[in-house]
């Protein structure tokens, strides 16, 4: 079994429609394998069976999700083996920048029908417009939510008590001024949250599972946390560490928590969706003990929670049609050369472990 499993998503439905990073960004990584191909062709199932073809490696692995279907993977690293496997297609495209050198494309579209597909344009145009309906309908109302959202925000802004928490805040660089100094410097951006087809999720509790020291935020308003988490990862950029900012999956321009893996450090936005069971030895700053929260601030939260749920069903419609759209590309499909190429890469795989591994 994997050291460590570190899961997020690769991707998020935001308010301003689909962001995400290349989960591979900050990573000196020799080999990148992109996926390339329709719905259904194999792409989830292919990087399963190479999970399986390793589990028993023990190597360390970060698991990327599909924002819409958190039950469907997108990529995987092995950083370890310095590896990556990834889903290119839309809607997170990505292209090999050194191909062949260090990208490699694996298309399973070359295993289609394309005369079946052709003969099935129609009803396959149909499906795609009518799942992009659906996102639109989506990414409409999270941005209805991200104007409620900006109202609670100021509603509660105007009621802090900025000086006493400002000098809460302030020790918090207390937790960081002891770090040492990486070698290698490494910054990351990821999604450890996503609003999708399940509603609201998030890994952050086990992202942060054997963190020895953990300092949540919780309350309003959540526009501090973000920028106190932008300015500490500043200056432990400028100090030389290596650390992850996690994007916040309802709106990506906000940071939502901020890890150190080698230090086993994190600070984290505590609020709804993603709720943290606190632990004892965890450090909590409650902004709402800086706040008189108005009263009108819970109408704001519900409406917007109500927002949110809203367009987590049109997600969930637009990922029903893809279910739909996929049986056309299944039927399509010589699964026989999937297999066949899957073979192929893992016995290329089992020489790239004794080269990078074991030898």
């Amino acid at each position: 079994m994997a050291l460590v499993t570190d899961n997020y998503f690769m991707g998020s439905n935001t308010c301003c429609g689909f962001k995400f990073f290349p989960p591979y960004q900050g990573l000196n990584l020799e080999r990148v394998f992109i996926f390339k191909g329709g719905p259904g062709t194999g792409k989830s199932t292919f990087m399963k069976k190479v999970l399986l073809h390793l589990e028993k490696g023990g190597y360390n692995q970060e698991l990327f999700w599909c924002s819409s279907d958190p039950d469907s993977l997108d990529g995987i690293i092995f950083p370890e083996l310095k590896l990556a496997l990834v889903d290119g297609t839309h809607p997170h495209i990505l292209e090999a920048k050194i191909p062949g050198a260090q990208e490699e494309i694996i298309n399973l579209g070359d295993f289609w029908d394309s005369n079946l597909l052709l003969a099935r344009r129609e009803q396959i145009e149909k499906l795609q417009k009518a799942i992009q309906s659906r996102y639109s309908q989506a990414y409409n109302l999270l941005a209805r939510a991200q104007l409620i959202q900006v109202e609670l925000e100021i509603t509660c802004d105007k009621n802090i008590d900025r000086h006493p928490l400002q000098e809460r805040i302030n020790l918090l660089n207390h937790h960081f001024a002891e770090l040492k100094h990486e070698e290698k410097y490494m910054a990351r951006n990821l999604f450890a949250s996503s609003i999708t087809s399940q509603g609201p999720r998030n890994f952050f509790n086990e992202l942060t599972e054997d963190y020895q020291e953990r300092i949540i935020f919780t309350g309003y308003p959540r526009s501090i946390i973000s920028h106190t988490l932008k300015h500490l990862s500043q200056e432990i950029a400028n100090r030389g560490h290596n650390y992850t900012l996690l994007r916040c999956g309802f709106d990506e321009k906000a940071i939502d928590g901020l890890l150190l893996p080698w230090e086993k450090k994190a600070i984290l936005n505590g609020n709804w969706p993603h709720i943290i069971e606190p632990r004892s030895q965890d450090f909590i700053v409650n902004l709402n003990d800086y706040t008189q929260t108005p009263a009108e601030t819970k109408t704001i939260e519900k409406e917007l929670k109500s927002s949110i749920k809203e367009a987590a069903s049109q997600i969930k419609q637009a990922q029903l049609l893809h279910c739909e759209l996929e049986e056309y590309y299944i039927g399509a499909m010589d699964y026989s050369l999937v297999e066949g190429r899957i073979k192929n890469f893992l016995s290329w795989l089992d020489q790239w472990q004794e080269v990078k591994y074991t030898g």
